[in-house]
């Protein structure tokens, strides 16, 4: 991916009389006790990690946010606001789709060179960054609370690996800072502003995704959503944004090459459409009361033939020579009882888990 033309972050060490200032200022704003203290406190345990400040003064992306820019931010690792980069987002418990959408993309990404930006949370978050790191691509994990407090805890071996890879975790809040409900909306309009796209994987109604998609409509940062089921809770964000016209389709990592700075994006590899095999569970239909096993030797030899897939009524009385009549009373009893479902078309299936 070619770098922009833009001047690298501004980091300085620990003890910068113009970062501390600004530190000191946020200790105050955050009401520590004795905010002298934690800012010496802070100093030290900076100095033993190799955190650095952040001044993003002269941040083209970050200056998207207006007057609700950090003044500073607190950085392990090495941030590179000269590569384009990615936002992706989503649910906390994504299904099969969404993780595979989700290690799709960020695999895509990494490969390509662009920075993927995420949350560090669980579910789609965590899949995008590690994702990008197996791809041996950067990735910026942007907490909801201070260095010292990452969270979720469980992540602690995620935000260790993007560091030692070179890539970086940042906070705007001090290193000691908890993080509380009203630090993630916060966080989220970061992600937003540092990327050239934001990606909405996989999220539902009222999903914290939704809140970093706004931020980057007014921000002013192209938005893409993955379509997803339209009866499906955990699509029901991402669909809203589409149907609003909030946000873009987004079919494969290429869509996103229409975005300046990512048109290398049109050359990424990709997985080829495919067929999605018979029997998947459908997450919108409740589960029904537990199938009897069949009892006789003809609903047995139907099974057994239809595991295979689906089948028309005339093959499978072809396969299974049992006579038309016999066959489609067999049917009504095995459909009745929730061991087999009948298909648009008229084929015949075992539901998943039959």
């Amino acid at each position: 991916m070619q770098r922009r033309l833009v001047p690298e972050a501004d980091l300085r060490d620990p003890g910068d009389p113009d970062a501390s200032s600004r530190h000191l200022a946020l200790l105050v704003a955050a009401g520590f006790e004795a905010p002298r203290r934690q800012l010496d406190a802070d100093h030290r345990a900076m100095g033993r990690h190799g955190w650095r400040y952040w001044i993003p003064d002269t941040d083209e992306r970050l200056a998207r946010l207006g007057g609700d820019r950090p003044a500073l931010l607190f950085v392990a690792g090495s941030p590179d606001p000269r590569l384009p980069a990615v936002g992706v987002v989503g649910t906390r418990r994504p299904d099969a789709y969404g993780e595979a959408m989700t290690t799709a993309l960020g695999s895509a990404l990494g490969a390509a060179g662009a920075v993927v930006v995420s949350g560090g949370a669980l579910g789609i978050d965590r899949l995008a960054h590690v994702s990008a790191l197996d791809a041996g691509g950067p990735t910026v994990i942007v907490l909801g609370g201070g260095l010292a407090r990452p969270h979720p805890a469980g992540n602690r071996d995620l935000f260790r690996r993007a560091v030692a890879a070179g890539s970086c975790v940042l906070s705007e809040w001090p290193p000691g800072f908890t993080p509380a409900r009203f630090t993630f909306p916060r966080r989220n309009r970061l992600i937003a502003a540092l990327s050239d796209a934001l990606v909405v994987v996989q999220a539902g109604a009222s999903s914290g995704a939704l809140i970093t998609a706004d931020r980057a409509q007014r921000a002013g940062v192209p938005c893409f959503a993955v379509p997803g089921d339209a009866w499906y809770e955990r699509s029901a964000g991402a669909l809203s944004l589409l149907a609003t016209g909030r946000a873009v389709a987004l079919r494969a990592v290429g869509d996103l090459a229409g975005v300046p700075g990512l048109e290398a994006l049109a050359r990424a590899p990709w997985p080829r459409l495919g067929h999605r095999a018979w029997g998947l569970p459908n997450p919108w239909r409740a589960p029904g009361p537990a199938t009897r096993p069949p009892d006789d030797e003809t609903a047995r030899a139907v099974l057994e033939i239809l595991a295979a897939g689906p089948l028309d009524f005339d093959e499978l009385a072809r396969r299974s020579g049992v006579a038309a009549g016999t066959l489609a009373a067999k049917l009504v009893d095995l459909e009745v009882t929730g061991v087999v479902v009948r298909l648009a078309g008229g084929c015949v299936a075992r539901p998943s888990g039959a």
